[in-house]
């Protein structure tokens, strides 16, 4: 990890009709700030950085047929020495 918070975000695919419903939490932060920017881009920010060791952001909303649509990505922060 080069920058703690990582900038992190994403294209869709297709333009979702429920994505106003996207919701995305950070490890041990909660709920992060989702920015779209147009129909497909999604940018999400962390109110602060990771600590040391593993860390997460999962994003998830509604799909069709009561599914749910997730992505998830992990972070290794490494300890200060």
């Amino acid at each position: 990890l080069t920058q703690n918070p990582p900038m992190f975000g994403f294209t869709l695919a297709e333009p979702l009709e429920r994505v106003r419903q996207l919701a995305c939490f950070a490890s041990g932060q909660g709920s992060a700030e989702i920015e779209r920017l147009g129909e497909r881009r999604i940018e999400v920010r962390m109110a602060e950085p990771f600590p040391p060791g593993r860390a997460r952001i999962n994003c998830t909303m509604p799909g069709p047929d009561n599914r749910w649509r997730w992505l998830g990505v992990q972070y290794l922060v490494p300890r200060q020495r």
